[in-house]
């Protein structure tokens, strides 16, 4: 069965071309089937020293299992899909 999770993650990728774009650090470690940020802050309004954003993964219920156990992520709710 697939969740739906809200995950505060850091984020990697400096934004200066399409590989090195911005992302959570969350999917380079663990297979989500789609994300969106939705920390709900312009980027402008966030401190420079602050690397983390919150995003609404889909996922399966193993990776999510596994990423509650990795103490790097916080996983804020989930629900069933």
């Amino acid at each position: 069965m697939n969740k739906l999770a809200a995950i505060l993650t850091p984020y990697s990728g400096d934004g200066k071309s399409q590989s090195s774009g911005f992302r959570p650090t969350l999917s380079d470690f663990y297979p989500l089937h789609a994300w969106r940020d939705v920390t709900a802050a312009p980027a402008a309004n966030l401190p420079s020293d602050v690397n983390a954003l919150v995003i609404e993964a889909i996922l399966d219920e193993t990776t999510l299992a596994e990423i509650q156990a990795d103490p790097a992520f916080i996983v804020l709710w989930e629900e069933d899909l």
